[in-house]
């Protein structure tokens, strides 16, 4: 359950991260192949991070179910 409480809060971490970056790409002036390169990095970054809360997530109920 600890190391669940701490995967939930390191991805509401990176959500934050990753608005942050998408703001900061919007507001700077950056040729448009370099924004969409890195906007479609952010956003696999992000996609990653979620499917690893998924994992933890589905690996707590089977712990949880098995004890």
């Amino acid at each position: 359950k600890r190391l669940h409480d701490a995967l939930q809060n390191i991805e509401g971490e990176a959500d934050k991260l990753f608005i942050s970056l998408v703001m900061d790409l919007q507001k700077r002036r950056h040729a448009p192949l370099t924004a969409l390169m890195l906007r479609d990095l952010y956003d696999l970054l992000e996609r990653t991070i979620d499917r690893c809360r998924t994992a933890g997530n589905i690996v707590l109920r089977i712990v949880l179910k098995h004890t």
